[in-house]
């Protein structure tokens, strides 16, 4: 009898155990991507906007330079000169509408992804380090632009992801980690062009790019989804990713609270 026969079951391909392993893999990043709630990236947000809501207030919505210095705008002569929580404070501060709304979809975009991939405490490590590698530049190479907003941030979390990509380890499925890779790439090539448009910070976003890359691409953050680790186990790795998230965020926070009170925006 054929086997087109209508009254016998069909066919069925062959389903090896390498191909369901992987189709669960897969299954489980995706609900991962889906389920988790994005905490961090929620709480970053936030205080963007909030920062931006003073900045309404006292800075004509950061068109004001003299009111963007004022609330911590990354000057590089100022911060040489002691005033570091500039390097912070510069990340949550935007120019107008439009530079924040932006920078807010991309972070929303972005952020909440990386973060059920990677975790809230190693997402905050990795935003802090990256917003603070994208104003360093300001001190030594671009001292004249007065730096504001997350983009060196946000480029850090773009050139981290695509580091994922290339050493997925447990944190990535390589089917996934395949797919999405050249999606990726357009996305980081658009960006560097429109980096050397006029008024960009090309230095930040090179900066906090380099530094995500190699942050996540070392490993030194762990190769493990969060939702596996034990933070109680007292291994190095998870105490020391919960110290450096607990003292980076407070830093962050700190860092622009020191600048509106060492600045006077209200006074300008």
């Amino acid at each position: 009898m054929s086997s087109e026969d209508p009254n016998l079951p069909p066919i069925l391909p062959a389903y090896d155990e390498a191909t369901y392993r992987e189709a669960h893999a897969e299954g489980q990043f995706i609900h991962r991507l889906r389920t988790q709630r994005p905490v961090a990236t929620i709480g970053l947000i936030a205080a963007c906007v909030i920062v931006f809501g003073l900045e309404c207030k006292w800075a004509d919505m950061g068109q004001s330079i003299d009111g963007l210095v004022s609330m911590g705008g990354m000057v590089g002569e100022f911060a040489r000169e002691g005033e570091w929580w500039r390097l912070w404070a510069a990340t949550f501060l935007h120019i107008g509408v439009i530079h924040i709304a932006m920078n807010m979809w991309v972070l929303w975009s972005l952020g909440s992804q990386m973060e059920a991939i990677f975790g809230r405490r190693r997402l905050l490590i990795l935003y802090a380090l990256c917003g603070l590698a994208g104003n360093l530049p300001y001190l030594f190479v671009d001292q004249e632009t007065v730096g504001a907003g997350a983009s060196g941030a946000i480029w850090g979390l773009l050139a981290g992801m695509y580091a994922l990509t290339l050493r997925p380890q447990r944190l990535m499925p390589p089917g996934i980690a395949g797919r999405i890779r050249g999606r990726l790439m357009q996305m980081l090539i658009l960006n560097l062009v429109i980096s050397f448009m006029p008024g960009i910070g090309l230095y930040a976003h090179l900066g906090g790019g380099v530094a995500g890359f190699v942050i996540v691409f070392s490993g030194v953050l762990g190769g493990e989804p969060e939702d596996s680790i034990n933070y109680s186990d007292g291994s190095w790795l998870t105490q020391w990713t919960t110290w450096a998230a607990a003292a980076l965020g407070a830093l962050m926070l700190v860092s622009v609270g020191w600048a509106i009170m060492s600045g006077h925006p209200w006074a300008q």
